[in-house]
């Protein structure tokens, strides 16, 4: 997929509008939602430690029963698709 998609590639990423974006949280559960807006970027997404995700929606809503991952990779304009 990535030889087929065309566009600019830069080298500065955006979240919510911040430049090199950081949150620092306590050791508990948190739920956040991904979402690329990149029109020809790929991303993978993990935590720096390793930390498994557990997926518990997608973009068709609610899954049945939650998937953990180690990893996340978004293709342009979609939500994540789970490793």
């Amino acid at each position: 997929m990535p030889g087929l998609m065309h566009g600019l590639i830069g080298d500065t990423y955006l979240a919510n509008g911040a430049l090199k974006p950081h949150l620092s949280v306590e050791d508990e559960l948190i739920r956040f939602r991904l979402l690329s807006g990149s029109n020809s970027s790929i991303y993978r997404f993990s935590f720096s430690d390793e930390s498994p995700f557990t997926q518990i929606a997608s973009d068709g809503g609610f899954l049945e029963k939650p998937y953990v991952h180690d990893a996340s990779t978004s293709r342009p304009w979609a939500a994540p698709a789970w490793e």
